[in-house]
């Protein structure tokens, strides 16, 4: 694997990654955009800076304890790099 033989030579392992939205065929987008994302355009006066839905963190859901579920989705994402692919960090 990638990664463990960049750890076999002493180089670690950073994934740069920007969180900020997903393809419009993202199955969070299929299953409740309005759960997961916001809903028209965040940044509605730059509109041709928009790539797909934009996930929405600050949205609360009150039924699971305040959960914001787009930012504990993202956090899983980045544990599921650490823990299986042993990544050393995320820029």
């Amino acid at each position: 694997m990638f990664i463990d033989e960049c750890h076999g030579r002493d180089i670690r392992v950073l994934i740069d990654a920007v969180f900020n939205h997903s393809h419009v065929d993202c199955p969070l987008n299929k299953l409740d955009p309005t759960y997961w994302y916001y809903q028209g355009f965040h940044h509605p006066k730059h509109p041709e800076e928009t790539w797909g839905p934009e996930f929405n963190y600050e949205f609360r859901d009150e039924k699971h304890g305040n959960l914001r579920p787009a930012l504990a989705f993202i956090g899983d994402v980045i544990r599921l790099w650490i823990e299986e692919y042993h990544i050393d960090g995320i820029r």
